[in-house]
């Protein structure tokens, strides 16, 4: 997704990776 996209691009890299994790948990997202 491309708000997964645009989260690794944050410079806050622990939120970023939280947040990567929340964007895999999401239903119809492939692992």
């Amino acid at each position: 997704m491309l708000v997964c996209l645009l989260v690794l691009a944050s410079k806050h890299a622990a939120q970023s990776l939280l947040m990567y994790k929340i964007c895999l948990s999401l239903p119809g997202h492939p692992h």
